[in-house]
């Protein structure tokens, strides 16, 4: 019997074993997924053959369940994954290109207008570089503010390892600083391990390219994911001209921070018109083994016949269960995979022999 925290995500070739407590997943064969999607988590022993019982032994040393009999399954209740959150706004995002100025109208203006969303999570995008001091005071401000979880993009400069340090026992409140435009010797390097160095420009906050290093694997996420999209939901986005967006990347706009107060905003229902499109409703998404612990800023698009796609393919390809750096990816269409505004076709028959040819 498998843990009721261990939740199976079938994709179209592989599936994904979440365990939402202990935030791991593990890749494993769709017809063992079938076996513990059949019997909710509960295989009975003569129901596998000697593979499914040497796998059962295998995720019993690395506690992925336990051995139990008639008597004791009651006390593994399924578990529920209704989501529900007291913030109308979970994450902010802003921009900043005129520090001085900016810094005194966002947290007398700005700021308390997130908070009274009860919204504790915000990313902070300076689009030029900023001096190591006036970041310092920044910083200090966010002291007697609602704000738990603190993300900053800034472009590099040099800040010695000892400074960068300093800069995060400054405020516990900062969670990660993403350096970019970085000098290529630093890219990928961290002095820190909540520090992040890239040579790409300021478009790597909202980058497409999805990687494993940045899957959520916990039961909020989780739940989440199952009725909303966790990149668009309850998210408000300003741009260094103040325009109101539910995320960067989006070309609407619903007014000026100097003209229309939030409040007003997340009442307008375009606004919130990607929040309850998630990965089960987007073609290839509703495919994908991850689709459950990934959160990505790819734009989405609705057809006539109200089905959604993703206007940007993914570098993970789920029909091949490979990566675009992998040897032997090949992009959707070579697949056989076709998406479009038109609609939506899988070649089974060209795609069974794509896979036949990569895994035999």
């Amino acid at each position: 019997m498998q843990f009721s925290n261990c939740i199976a995500v079938k994709g179209y070739i592989r599936a994904a074993l979440y365990d939402l407590q202990r935030t791991r997943y593990l890749l494993v064969d769709n017809s063992f997924a079938d076996l513990l999607l059949t019997y909710e988590n509960k295989i009975p022993i003569d129901k596998l053959n000697i593979d499914g019982k040497n796998c059962i032994n295998e995720l019993i040393e690395d506690d992925w369940g336990i051995v139990a009999t008639e008597s004791i399954i009651h006390l593994f209740p399924k578990l529920s994954l209704k989501w529900k959150h007291y913030s109308e706004i979970t994450n902010a995002q802003i921009d900043f290109d005129n520090y001085e100025a900016d810094f005194d109208y966002f947290f007398s203006d700005i700021l308390p207008q997130f908070e009274s969303f009860s919204c504790k999570a915000l990313q902070v995008n300076f689009l030029k570089p900023i001096d190591y001091k006036t970041l310092c005071k920044f910083l200090e401000r966010f002291n007697d503010t609602q704000i738990h979880i603190l993300v900053i993009f800034l472009p590099y400069v040099l800040i010695s390892a000892q400074d960068n340090s300093a800069l995060h026992a400054l405020q516990p409140r900062l969670n990660f600083l993403f350096y970019y435009s970085c000098p290529p010797d630093l890219n990928n390097s961290g002095k820190n391990e909540k520090s992040f160095y890239s040579v790409n420009d300021i478009s790597i906050r909202n980058s497409n390219i999805i990687s494993t290093d940045y899957f959520t694997t916990n039961i909020t996420f989780f739940s989440e994911s199952q009725e909303f999209n966790t990149y668009y939901n309850r998210k408000i986005c300003i741009d260094a001209k103040g325009n109101i967006k539910n995320t960067p990347e989006q070309d609407d706009y619903y007014g000026n921070i100097k003209n229309i107060r939030l409040d007003e905003v997340i009442n307008i229902d375009t606004f919130k018109s990607f929040w309850n499109v998630h990965k089960d409703m987007i073609d290839v998404c509703k495919d994908c083994e991850y689709r459950h612990m990934c959160v990505d800023s790819c734009s989405l698009s609705k057809r006539k016949d109200n089905t959604w796609y993703r206007v940007k393919e993914c570098n993970y390809n789920p029909y091949i269960a490979k990566w675009s750096n992998e040897d032997g990816y090949k992009k959707l269409a070579k697949c056989g995979v076709d998406v479009s505004a038109e609609g939506f076709m899988i070649d089974k028959e060209k795609l069974a022999f794509v896979n036949e040819e990569l895994w035999g």
